[in-house]
This record gives structure tokens, C-alpha cells and sequence, in this order.
């Protein structure tokens, strides 16, 4: 069955709490889950990054939330394509703390190492989607170090 990706940036509000980061997940995977929605989410403290996959009426209806959630500012979809499957079938809603410093608590983290290694693998077989992934991860750690 084809699905709609939609990769999406946006800004943490100043001063996210961890507790409401933590809710946004344990909320997004709850919920994708029931609607047979997939992704990630790449956080690195000020930014986020998100993929969401599914049937187009259930990706618009979570990216119109979204937009429309306090938490978020400058919610720019960067991309939205139909495939022919999934790419993240058993991921309700993947998650990583991008950080240089180390892991987190709440479901996973990404440090230097680990990002350059995906960053290669995303080049390895470039597509629009796993480029702005690579320049965001790139980005990300350039800053850090």
C-alpha cells in the first residue's frame, strides 16, 4: 500500500522542559501507533527533525497538530512524497537526542561518531529526503565541535 512521507523542521520553544519533551514522545508514539503512522524524531536540543509516515489523510491530520502545538516554532515541511512502502514499518515514532556530549535518558541518543557513520551511510545513496538528514546531522555537530 503507498504511503506519504513528510519530513518536516521546527524549533523548540526556549526552555523545553524534559518532561514535556518526554510527553510529546510517549504521546507520539502512542497515537501513531493506533493509526498505523510511522517515523523518527532527531532532536538536538534546539531543533527538531521529523519524519512521519502513512496514509496521507493521518500524516496531514499529525502535521497540522503540529503547526498548530506552542511547543513548536518554524514548522517548515522540507518534504512530502508518496512511496510505494514504508521505510520505517516498526518504528511508531523512533527518537534521538542528537548530542556531542553524550547519551539521554528517553529513548536513545546519537553522539559525534555515531552521526558520522550515518551521515555516510545516507550519502552512500542520496535521495532528496536522506540529504537534508545528512546536512541537519552535519550541521548539528559542526556547531558542537
Amino acid at each position: 500500500m503507498p504511503v506519504t512521507q513528510l519530513l518536516y523542521t521546527s524549533k523548540a520553544q526556549p526552555n523545553l522542559a524534559k518532561s514535556e519533551l518526554d510527553a510529546i514522545l510517549v504521546s507520539a508514539q502512542r497515537n501513531n501507533a493506533k493509526i498505523g503512522v510511522t517515523g523518527f524524531l532527531l532532536f538536538d536540543g534546539v531543533n527538531f527533525v521529523q519524519l512521519l509516515e502513512g496514509a496521507e489523510r493521518d500524516v496531514q491530520q499529525i502535521y497540522h497538530r503540529i503547526r498548530s502545538d506552542d511547543r513548536h516554532s518554524n514548522v517548515e515541511a522540507l518534504l512530502q512524497e508518496n512511496k510505494p512502502h514504508r521505510s520505517l514499518s516498526n518504528w511508531a515514532m523512533a527518537y534521538s537526542h542528537i548530542d556531542a556530549e553524550g547519551p539521554r535518558e528517553f529513548g536513545g541518543s546519537m553522539n559525534g561518531s555515531d552521526a558520522q557513520e550515518l551521515i555516510a551511510l545516507l550519502k552512500q545513496n542520496p535521495t532528496p529526503m536522506r540529504l537534508i538528514i545528512s546536512d541537519f546531522l552535519s550541521d548539528v555537530f559542526s556547531r558542537r565541535n
